[in-house]
This record gives structure tokens, C-alpha cells and sequence, in this order.
């Protein structure tokens, strides 16, 4: 009920841009995890070795992709560089169903997916701000968002799982492509409001001779405001030890869990029944009690819930801590934006969330090339778990650092 009036209280933008994330997160969702990654453990047979450089492009690409995204956005507005990342992932999921997938051209989609998402994602990120900048009303657009993408997460799985079981792993980017176009269809009709896009509007030149100077900016106003600095902190020491999941979780999954690709689907499911029950938590927690620690909170039940996801050898189990895991990551994912859309200007936003995701994906590359010679020597098992209790470690490392900082 209190997600329904939540909707309702929207304006038709707001309607738009949740709609829009749904269809975009589930078109990414059905496919990269079992489409990339799936089929190379999977129909290659491939080891950790191939796993980790086919993550590793995936995150080169992220960097460049997040780093043009915030400039863009700052620029030109959310809504343009929507419309053209969603255009963008149209013919790259075309592209993907119709050329045979061989270790190469692996390679490519890997790069060319990594590129589309990081500035959809980017952009879906900071868009809020430019349709309602009230508080509490941003609060609830942002838990919105995170819900419709959790669903996302529930729904795109099971459909790539579906379609994998079915037929092939090749299959889901027709879907991909289907619904991307609902999410173009959708993008259409947000409507920023009126003078936000000339806040953030910036015009210092062609792009490439204007990242460096950008992205510097950015960090520099990230790192100028204690908030930011401690945000980035989370961030990046937060995720850090995650980078070992993407080398070794599909392994863990055919070797340790016996289970065949589609349940790559269907666990990936239960993460997202996870993130649903985690946004839906946020539409009724009080805006006052949104503060850096419950983002450090939520950090620790994600460390918490991989624990038992990685833990032992019984599907049950997986099953269970990826539950755990999604609520954590359901919460964190629309605090985080919300801390960090109030805490600098909007024409601003786009390069200091940029900076933020950077620090994300940049702390698990050290795990991510570790983490296959580390699985050689104490098995994938030993690795995913090590590095999910460093998680938890250092969420209760902010927490005390938070405690003691209210304190003094």
C-alpha cells in the first residue's frame, strides 16, 4: 500500500524514470551474467583464468564508459545521454545474438556491454535531483528507483534462466534488446524540470581533451566535503574483496554447488527478491535516519549474508545468503545516492558520482587478478568466503570509526 502511494504521489517524469530502470536493469540482468560469463564457464568450459580477463576488460571499459558519463551528464542532462546509452545497448544486444560468440568476440561483448551499462547506470544514478529536488520527496524517488531495479533483478534472471534452460545462452539478448526498447520508450517521457539542465550544463571544450580535467574536478569536490571523502571510503574499501566474486563465482557455482547455468538465473533471482525487500525498507525509514551509518549497516549485512551465501557447499544455503546479501544491497544502493545528491550541487553531480562508482569498480581489481591464484592454491571456496568476511570486517570498522566520531 505504501508503495502504491508512493507512486501515485508522483509527477508522470517520476512514473517514467522508475519504468524506464525496470526495463533497463532487467534487459542487463537477463544477459550479461548468463550471456558473458555463462557461456564461457559454462559452454567454453573456461577456468578462472578466462573468467577474470573477461571481467577485467569489463572493467577497463567501465572506467572510460563512467568517466564520459558524468561529464556528459553534467553537460548535456541526464534524459540525452539516456536516450543515446539505451539506443547504444539496442544494437550492441543485436549485435550479440547474431555473431557467434567465440572467445573473441566474448571479449568484445564483454567491453562493448561494460561501456553501455556504466553510462546507463551512471545516468539512471544521478537523475533523480533533475526531476524533484525536495528531500524527502528525492528520498522516495531514489528508494523508487532501487525498487523497480530490484525487481529488475528478480525478473531479468529468471527470464535469461528461462531462456538458457530452454534454448541457449545466445537467446537472452534478443530479450535484451526488446526490452532495452521499452526502456528507450520509457526515457522519452522524462522530462527534467525546468533550469536543471543549465545547473549542470557545462561546455569546456571536446570531450577527450576534457576528461582528465573534469574527472579531476570531480575529485576534487569529492574529496573537499568529509562526507564525500567518507562515502568514497565505503565505497571502495566496502567492495573491495567483492572482486573475487567475479572470477570465481560462476566457477563456484559448477564446481563447488554441482549446478548447471541456469542457476545462474535462478540465485541471481533471489538477489533481486533480496533488493526488493531492502528498497521497499527504505520507502519507510524515517529521512532523518538516512545518514553514512546505515550505509555502513547495510555494508555489514551485505559482508554478512555473502558469508553464508559462500559458506558452505548446500544449495540451501546459497540460497539463503543471497537473500541476506540482496536486502543489504538493496538498502545501500539508494542511500548511497541519496547521501551523495545532497551533498553537492547538481551541476556537480554527475562528475562526483562518477568519481563514486569509479572507487567502486576500481577496489576489486587487486582481488579480481589475486583471486584465480589464490583459488589454485586454497580452492574458490576459501577465497569467496576470506573475502566475504572482510567485507563484514570492514563495515564494522566504519561503524566504529563513526561511533567514535559522534562521540568526540
Amino acid at each position: 500500500m505504501h508503495l502504491v502511494k508512493s507512486l501515485r504521489a508522483c509527477s508522470p517524469s517520476e512514473r517514467a524514470l522508475v519504468l524506464a530502470s525496470f526495463f533497463l536493469v532487467t534487459a542487463f540482468q537477463s544477459s550479461y551474467f548468463i550471456g558473458i560469463i555463462g557461456y564461457a564457464t559454462y559452454a567454453l568450459g573456461a577456468g578462472p583464468d578466462l573468467v577474470s580477463l573477461l571481467t577485467l576488460a569489463y572493467n577497463a571499459a567501465t572506467f572510460l564508459g563512467s568517466i564520459a558519463a558524468g561529464i556528459l551528464i553534467d553537460r548535456r542532462g541526464p534524459r540525452q545521454v539516456l536516450l543515446a546509452s539505451l539506443a547504444g545497448g539496442i544494437c550492441l544486444a543485436l549485435f550479440a545474438w547474431a555473431v557467434p560468440l567465440s572467445p573473441l568476440m566474448l571479449m568484445t561483448s564483454s567491453c562493448l556491454f561494460s561501456l553501455a551499462w556504466s553510462v546507463s547506470s551512471g545516468t539512471l544514478s544521478s537523475f533523480a535531483p533533475y526531476l524533484t529536488q525536495e528531500g524527502e520527496r528525492l528520498k522516495q524517488l531514489n528508494g523508487l528507483i532501487d525498487t523497480a531495479t530490484s525487481v529488475s533483478v528478480v525478473v531479468g534472471p529468471a527470464i535469461g534462466g528461462t531462456i538458457s534452460a530452454a534454448s541457449s545462452t545466445s537467446g537472452v539478448f534478443a530479450f535484451m534488446a526488446a526490452s532495452l526498447g521499452a526502456a528507450l520508450a520509457c526515457a522519452v517521457a522524462c522530462k527534467e524540470l525546468p533550469g536543471a539542465r543549465q545547473a549542470g550544463e557545462r561546455d569546456d571544450g571536446p570531450l577527450p581533451k576534457a576528461t582528465l580535467r573534469e574527472f579531476g574536478e570531480g575529485l576534487r569536490v569529492t574529496l573537499s566535503s568529509r562526507d564525500l571523502r567518507l562515502i568514497l571510503a565505503m565505497c571502495f574499501f566496502g567492495f573491495f574483496a567483492f572482486g573475487a566474486f567475479d572470477a570465481l563465482e560462476s566457477v563456484y557455482y559448477r564446481d563447488v554447488l554441482r549446478l548447471d547455468a541456469s542457476w545462474m538465473g535462478w540465485l541471481s533471482m533471489v538477489a533481486g527478491v533480496g533488493c526488493t525487500l531492502g528498497s521497499l525498507a527504505l520507502l519507510r525509514i524515517p529521512r532523518r535516519q538516512v545518514s553514512l551509518r546505515l550505509l555502513a549497516t547495510t555494508l555489514l549485512v551485505e559482508g554478512l549474508g555473502a558469508m553464508l551465501y559462500v559458506g558452505t557447499r548446500k544449495p540451501w544455503c546459497a540460497v539463503l545468503g543471497q537473500l541476506v546479501l540482496g536486502v543489504g544491497n538493496g538498502l545501500s544502493v539508494p542511500v548511497e545516492h541519496t547521501l551523495v545528491q545532497e551533498r553537492c550541487e547538481i551541476g556537480q553531480l554527475g562528475r562526483v558520482s562518477s568519481v563514486i562508482r569509479m572507487g567502486i569498480m576500481s577496489s576489486g581489481i587487486v582481488p579480481l587478478l589475486l583471486a584465480p591464484l589464490l583459488a589454485d592454491r586454497l580452492g574458490a571456496q576459501s577465497v569467496l568466503f576470506a573475502a566475504s568476511t572482510t567485507v563484514a570486517i570492514v563495515a564494522l570498522a566504519f561503524l566504529l570509526r563513526l561511533r567514535v566520531h559522534r562521540a568526540e
